[in-house]
């Protein structure tokens, strides 16, 4: 078995399916015929608390990501049309979900139909990510790796993680969660000239338009992955007011002027290297991969308030099953069980077991699981979610170079966010765009997963603040309130 990177996360923070797709595709001939590789297998394991993913041969990710790197190497178009391509498909899975399964349309149809409309769903899930995924989540790490070894023969070792953190962030890329807030700055400029404004039904025509279309495209911000949270008109309203009495357009200009004087230093430091051409070219398709893989958030978070709390939900009432149940039914069971009206009962003496633990083998585009003592088994004898008790250092990778000292703050979930007060310091397996108000009060940021063009990296450094990534048992040995110092420097946790 092989770690694509440490993958361990609470099981609750995602829905298996329809995750799992994002991974099935690599193992088919799609695959095969678009990127000239494919993975044997990719697998899920989970217990009680967490799920693990892995790809089964070392060789598999090790061909697949040096087909990627050689891409990123000699055809920097190859990334450059891939962004165009996402950028212009951020609605693709909305839309769809919107238009065939939404809220007013899904309790008319009949079961038949509702079976027939999820599959199709899934088809354009799994194309999505055909097309945007495998860049970023085979070739960004071994990139990466790539980058960091010419780094350290060349230069300085002392200074390889800052001159890697510096030359590959995406400054001329915009985030969901700046493009927001940038948004929002313009509309506060235009607030501000308004009178008597007590509430979203005093705003004139022209300026409500506006300002719902704002809510319209950032709504679903903080949903993240499966939180469940949505904003809502009064909270856009309260942020709006809130920034208009602090001269937005002083900020707006003053966060573009950091922005610029960053990519500046960036440019200058990458120019002083004077990189072979295609090493170069790797580290500016670490800064598209990272953009790549915000872009891909960006779909999920737009379409999941439609998946998570209106389509399952009814395909859960309509099967007379347990919402949670449905993360772990492929499409084809989910399917085949409207169809017939109702879960075999088989499957649905499987499902608690699925649940529990299990491990589910994807291969040919197609799942197979393994639940009770085989799943024990295939756990132990590969490895897989390894306890917290073995582990004797906290240690990860710098993204963010600083020291702080704080309170733990675990935060799973970014609905748990709330808890965490200005100098805690954030704990959990990976951070999304909803995360983002919480790393603005935190004191450091330390995240089990990821690698330097992960979200939390990137924000971080966009923050100043400092960052430990890859840290895989941090969110399980620290507890809420430890003290604890975040070595960002050296990429070292401490209890104080």
């Amino acid at each position: 078995m092989s770690l694509q990177s440490w993958r361990a996360r609470p099981k609750q923070t995602i829905a298996v399916y329809p995750s799992v797709y994002t991974m099935s595709y690599a193992t088919g001939k799609r695959s095969l015929r678009l990127y000239g590789a494919k993975l044997t297998a990719a697998i899920y394991a989970f217990d009680d608390r967490d799920m693990d993913i892995v790809v089964s041969t070392k060789a598999d990710y090790r061909h697949f990501s040096s087909r990627l790197i050689e891409r990123f190497q000699k055809r920097p178009e190859f990334l450059d049309k891939l962004i165009i391509w996402s950028e212009s498909h951020t609605d693709y899975l909305y839309n769809f979900l919107d238009r065939h399964l939404g809220q007013k349309i899904i309790a008319g149809l009949s079961n038949t139909e509702v079976a027939n409309r999820y599959l199709k769903y899934v088809e354009k899930y799994v194309n999505y990510h055909l097309r945007n995924t495998p860049a970023w989540w085979l070739g960004a790490i071994p990139a990466e790796e790539k980058l960091r070894e010419f780094l350290k023969a060349n230069f300085s070792s002392s200074d390889t993680e800052k001159i890697l953190a510096e030359i590959i962030d995406p400054l001329e890329y915009r985030s969901e969660n700046v493009q927001e807030e940038l948004s929002l700055l313009d509309l506060a400029v235009s607030f501000k000239r308004l009178r008597l404004i007590k509430g979203p039904s005093d705003l004139p025509p022209a300026f409500k338009v506006w300002f719902q279309e704002h809510i319209r495209r950032y709504s679903s911000l903080p949903f993240g992955y499966k939180t469940g949270v949505i904003w809502k008109e009064a909270d856009f309203f309260q942020r709006l007011s809130s920034l208009a009495r602090r001269q937005p357009a002083a900020l707006k200009v003053r966060k573009l002027k950091e922005t610029q004087l960053k990519k500046i230093q960036r440019d200058r430091l990458i120019k002083s290297l004077k990189l072979p051409q295609s090493y170069y070219n790797l580290a500016i398709a670490l800064r598209q991969l990272a953009y790549l893989q915000e872009l891909k958030k960006t779909t999920q978070t737009r379409s999941h308030p439609l998946l998570q709390l209106t389509v399952k939900p009814e395909i859960a009432r309509r099967l007379d099953l347990k919402l949670e149940y449905l993360d772990f039914m492929s499409e084809e069971e989910i399917a085949h069980s409207l169809k017939r009206g109702g879960v075999l009962k088989s499957l649905r003496r499987e499902l608690p077991r699925r649940l529990k633990n299990a491990v589910n083998i994807v291969s040919g585009e197609k799942s197979h699981w393994l639940t009770g003592k085989k799943a024990n088994d295939f756990i132990k004898l590969n490895n897989l979610l390894l306890t917290a008790d073995i582990v004797t250092e906290i240690k990860g990778q710098p993204a963010s170079k600083g020291l702080a000292r704080g309170r733990v703050k675990i935060c799973q979930f970014s609905t748990e966010i709330s808890k965490l007060k200005t100098g805690d310091i954030l704990v959990t397996a990976m951070t999304t765009p909803d995360f983002v108000p919480a790393m603005r009060r935190a004191a450091a940021i330390v995240t089990d997963e990821g690698g330097i063009t992960s979200h939390a990296a990137i924000v971080a450094r966009e923050l100043g603040k400092p960052c430990i990534i890859g840290a895989k048992v941090a969110a399980k040995i620290l507890k809420d309130g430890d003290y604890i110092e975040v070595d960002a420097n050296k990429g070292i946790v401490r209890k104080l």
